[in-house]
């Protein structure tokens, strides 16, 4: 991982497996208000921007390289976006349940904040894949895809756990 902040936020290069780590005191301003906003502080969003983009999305992020190395390939870009975030989940519960429960929370309280970019009678996942550029470039639109996910994952009792659905 580097420290590289840019209005992407976290990702990772899977030619090079670097993961692209951001630093909330250089986050751009729309950014920080948008955390703001949805985590109902400033106080609040900057701890909601430490828990996922320098914690939880570090295992997420990590998990779309393992799926790109073992030769995954998803049909949508909204599977691999949940494998990933299954993968962080799974990861974070193992290992520091207690800050993914915080994320959890937050998770929701930010859900109610946002709406659902996907027009009703719209196929859900096609519609992600064809508009990702747009929806993942803006924070409202890809935060309600994230959160939103996270929140189903974290309530799925039947994921096993983390070696187990890294090994399948």
């Amino acid at each position: 991982a580097i420290k590289n902040t840019s209005p992407y936020l976290i990702y990772i290069d899977l030619e090079t497996g670097i993961v692209n780590l951001p630093l909330w005191e250089e986050v751009i301003i729309p950014q920080k208000q948008f955390f703001q906003e949805v985590a109902q502080g400033e106080k609040e969003a900057e701890e909601v921007f430490g828990l996922f983009f320098n914690g939880f999305y570090l295992a997420h992020e990590l998990g779309h390289s393992f799926s790109h190395l073992i030769g995954k390939i998803f049909d949508n870009a909204y599977d691999s976006e949940y494998d990933a975030n299954v993968i962080g989940i799974l990861y974070w519960k193992e290992r520091d349940m207690k800050n993914v429960e915080r994320c959890y929370v937050y998770a929701k309280k930010m859900l109610s904040k946002l709406s659902n970019p996907v027009p009703q009678n719209e196929d859900y996942k096609k519609y992600i894949t064809e508009h990702y550029e747009e929806l993942s470039s803006d924070p409202y639109k890809y935060g309600y895809i994230q959160f939103s996910q996270f929140v189903e994952i974290y309530e799925n009792k039947n994921l096993g756990n983390f070696e187990t659905y890294i090994k399948n």
